[in-house]
């Protein structure tokens, strides 16, 4: 039966195929399908494995932006319920700011609402800190609705000082009825009197009246901030330019979204990385698709080349190999959707929105599954398979019929794919690329540098096989043919090396890029071993947490230094400046340089220099310099207490801890500018 069958079909074929003949187009049709059949039939663990490879790519690919987004969409909407329907904020670069700037702000022309804020961070016994806002609640209520305390019937009023207000996700970890808070060396005890219904799913935070959290955490006369909201029909800019010559140095007049674009740019990096480590599984499934590709294109060459003596298009076999990939590309992006979609729910429920980069602190809420972005991954999975098999299509088409039916035509075929003069200039390219800067902040030259990299050693595979079949031979001629099976393995590399080399496309793909992680992650470890031996040499660590960063008082400094058993301390005062309201704060770290050289306490990546006369030197982190310019021997300005200090860049650090950058400055010279004498 299969016989006639078979037969039945070559009549059909060279009916159909004869050109000009009616049903030509129908027959090659029938022929493509009955070609991808008889592929999937007779390789089903080959095609399976293309299937797996670029479902597995899609899958990681997909999940990792669903989850991203989710975290980003879950944090836009913490962010404007802590903004509300505020036009524009006025914050300090550093610090707090004196409460006596809301009179002068309201004043203006073309605002109607100003409301002042203030912002801390507990730190509740034995739990996760907790934000606090602090709020006018008469204030608020136009403009911050959301934040609106709601009093438990029965419980404290909203303006007792000891009343705090709790969102449904910060009550499920604080579900007590009082809560006890660390206050540099006090405590403090404050009664859950109720709750913020209009806080965002999963959003942990609490809400106190103003003054009861000013008397509470000794900020009396202080802010966080001022949120603006505008009179119907006020133009913003021109109420900015009226504003912002009424205010003192060391204070911003922001945006609302500019909150937003921070955790945006400090997450940036981080989310693009594993992106990328994503789509690294994907092409790493586009090789396995050549490979799979490449070798059904020669099992395949004897039966076009006679469907091509039959009278067949010469198109026929690369699109019967470009139809095949498709089909692959197509099931590997079917399962890969719901296998993304399914462990991007698992992630989110599991690790949460960060995927452990600790960017979040709330965990992200339902998960963003966006039509487009599912449908854009799909038709990635399907392209990278259909450029999988381009190379191994053209090369099946430019064989000659005749040439392809002689025995030995596979390796003709596989020759092709041998592009020494290809691999020299992937390499050079990617050299080039690597000299290149970043793009929009993100390193896209270097990743392309990988792509070009590894496509070269791809290339580089034959002659690497031609290379080795040297020794080889010479071994088997010396008697190796006593090993039956040792023989033939190394007579089939000598008489097929560009079958084995597309063969080992897939797996050099998949186990270059497998070294390449192993040996980046081993190097950061113990080059972040080497830094922490460095920036933390001491025998023992404290610090007293309080909501406004300065927490031990010089009494407490000297009952510290006095104790049995300490033979040196150093003491630290850190706090947050911002540089830029679109970034997220600096670190100013203060400490004392002077018992020792600054090359044993601080990791610099050069010497460092003596400053002009009368400049105060700073030290700062790598991310400094690419982020603000602040390169070694250059006079900048930083905010400090209300003012914009002068000072000179002595020196360049390497810190792993933070990325959006640090500075150090000598402890005696931020008491001398700053007045303040408590430390961290």
């Amino acid at each position: 039966c299969r016989h006639d069958r078979t037969a039945h079909i070559r009549m059909d074929a060279q009916r159909t195929l004869t050109p000009g003949a009616p049903g030509a187009a129908r027959g090659a049709s029938i022929l493509l399908r009955w070609l991808r059949q008889a592929h999937f039939r007779a390789q089903p663990g080959r095609t399976l494995a293309s299937v797996a490879a670029v479902a597995i790519g899609v899958a990681l690919a997909l999940a990792i932006h669903l989850v991203n987004a989710s975290a980003l969409d879950s944090f836009r909407h913490a962010i404007a319920t802590v903004n509300g329907e505020a036009d524009a904020q006025v914050r300090p670069a550093q610090g707090l700011m004196d409460e006596g700037l809301l009179d002068i702000v309201a004043a203006v022309d073309g605002i109607a609402v100003a409301s002042p804020v203030l912002e801390l961070t507990v730190h509740p016994e034995a739990r996760e800190p907790l934000p606090l806002i602090a709020l006018d609640l008469f204030a608020a209520a136009r403009i911050t609705p959301a934040l609106m305390p709601q009093a438990a019937p029965g419980g404290p009023d909203v303006f007792e000082p000891d009343a705090i207000f709790l969102s449904d996700g910060a009550a499920a970890a604080y579900p007590e009825s009082s809560i006890l808070l660390r206050q540099g060396t006090q405590t403090i005890r404050l009664r859950v009197a109720g709750r913020v219904p209009g806080a965002a799913a999963g959003q942990a935070l609490a809400v106190m009246d103003l003054g009861a959290a000013q008397w509470a955490f000794d900020a009396v006369g202080r802010l966080s901030r001022i949120d603006l909201q505008l009179a119907p029909g006020a133009a913003l800019q021109p109420v900015l330019d009226r504003l912002g010559p009424l205010l003192p140095a060391g204070l911003q007049l922001v945006t609302p979204e500019a909150s937003e674009q921070r955790m945006s740019n400090l997450s940036r990096a981080y989310r693009v990385n594993l992106n990328v480590l994503a789509l690294v599984a994907l092409l790493t499934g586009g090789f396995i698709v050549f490979a799979t590709m490449s070798l059904a294109a020669v099992r395949q060459q004897q039966e076009m080349a006679l469907l091509l003596v039959l009278g067949a298009p010469p198109a026929l076999a690369s699109r019967a190999l470009l139809w095949q990939g498709l089909l692959v590309g197509i099931w590997g992006s079917v399962v890969g959707v719901a296998g993304g979609v399914g462990l991007a729910y698992l992630l989110l429920n599991t690790i949460g929105g960060d995927l452990g980069g600790g960017y979040f602190s709330s965990s992200a809420g339902s998960l963003a599954a966006r039509p487009l972005a599912i449908a854009g991954f799909g038709l990635l999975g399907c392209a990278t398979a259909v450029l999988g098999c381009l190379a191994p299509a053209r090369a099946a088409r430019r064989l000659p019929a005749a040439q392809a039916l002689r025995a030995g035509s596979e390796e003709t075929t596989l020759r092709r794919f041998r592009h020494l003069r290809t691999a020299l200039v992937l390499s050079a390219a990617g050299a080039a690329l690597l000299l290149l800067p970043p793009i929009l902040g993100l390193p896209l030259a270097a990743y392309l540098a990988i792509a070009a990299f590894l496509f070269a050693g791809i290339s580089l595979i034959p002659a690497v096989i031609r290379a080795a079949l040297g020794p080889l031979t010479h071994l088997a001629a010396k008697g190796l043919w006593r090993r039956p099976l040792a023989w033939l393995a190394v007579t089939r590399q000598k008489q097929a090396p560009a079958s084995v080399a597309v063969a080992l496309a897939g797996v050099v793909a998949s186990f270059a890029l497998t070294c390449a992680m192993v040996i980046m992650v081993s190097s950061f470890r113990l080059s972040v071993d080497d830094w922490l031996g460095k920036v933390l040499p001491a025998d023992l660590y404290a610090r007293a947490p309080a909501a406004l960063q300065g927490a031990i008082d010089t009494p407490s400094q000297r009952a510290i230094l006095a104790i049995t058993g300490i033979e040196r301390a150093q003491f630290l005062r850190s706090t947050d400046m911002i540089l830029d309201p679109n970034r997220a704060a600096v670190l100013l770290l203060a400490r004392n340089f002077e018992d020792r050289p600054i090359e044993q306490q601080l990791p610099l990546t050069g010497p460092a220099l003596e400053p002009p006369a009368g400049a105060v030197p700073i030290y700062v982190s790598e991310a400094m310099v690419s982020l603000y310019g602040f390169s070694v021997g250059s006079l900048q300005r930083i905010p400090l207490k209300g003012e914009s200090i002068p000072v000179f860049v002595a020196g360049v650090w390497r810190d792993y801890a933070r990325q959006t950058g640090a500075v150090a400055i000598m402890l005696r010279d931020y008491r001398r500018m700053s007045g303040d004498e408590t430390v961290s």
